[in-house]
């Protein structure tokens, strides 16, 4: 009995690797992650869903220092996901701004608006591809070559 429960036990172990790429599990509860740069740029914050449907939702938090000031800004993107053995891609088509700030005052409405048009161009039509390093019921783990993404529920 003893060797039985043992196989049993060895078999799970080395079953879980192929368990924990399962795409099922991006689906439900939206993610929220934290981005780290490996190069340097800064750390963003952002909140992840997928949906069964294939559609994704993506809100964005990011603090960017520039010379003397903080700036930060929020918007969110929607468009398309799939899953390609481990390999995630997501595919944006929508942008929209949601607010920013320099040195945490709201940034005033034009220099916003100025914003929000040159950060719809940079993720018109954005493409990205991450590595799922891990992925459980609770917690996943995104590489691309330059960010490790970190996210729980």
């Amino acid at each position: 009995m003893f060797r039985t429960m043992f196989a049993a036990a060895a078999a799970l172990a080395f079953a879980a690797p192929a368990l924990a790429q399962d795409s099922d599990l991006l689906i439900g509860d939206p993610w929220e992650c934290r981005a780290v740069s490996l190069i340097g740029d800064p750390t963003g914050e952002l909140l992840i869903m997928f949906a069964d449907t294939g559609e994704t939702y993506v809100s964005f938090y990011l603090e960017m220092p520039i010379e003397d000031t903080l700036m930060a800004v929020e918007f969110d993107l929607g468009g398309e996901w799939s899953v390609d053995d481990a390999t995630l891609t997501i595919q944006t088509s929508d942008f929209s701004m949601v607010n920013a700030w320099i040195d945490g005052e709201e940034m005033a409405f034009e220099d916003m608006e100025a914003l929000s048009d040159e950060l719809a161009i940079q993720f018109a039509e954005y493409g990205g591809q991450n590595e799922i390093a891990f992925i459980s019921e609770h917690a996943l783990v995104l590489e691309e070559p330059e960010t490790s993404i970190s996210c729980w529920r």
